[in-house]
């Protein structure tokens, strides 16, 4: 996996969706930025951002439901 910052919507939602479950499921700050490549305060501002998605919520469940289904957050 290429962890190379990169800020393109296709890569950064998903991001943001990953730092919020991860985050959910226990995971430290520091964790999920040494997985995603990333300094910490990033990771806590995706996981705050992630609120803003929200407001697209069904999009987003269509996307990614099956995930959250699964993880059972």
């Amino acid at each position: 996996w290429d962890k190379t910052r990169n800020k393109e919507a296709k890569y950064a939602k998903p991001r943001k969706v990953f730092c919020y479950v991860a985050r959910e499921l226990g995971w430290t700050f520091m964790s999920i930025a040494f997985f995603v490549g990333c300094k910490h305060e990033s990771v806590i501002s995706q996981c705050n951002s992630f609120a803003a998605m929200l407001d697209d919520w069904d999009d987003y469940q269509a996307r990614f439901g099956e995930v959250f289904e699964k993880l059972e957050v």
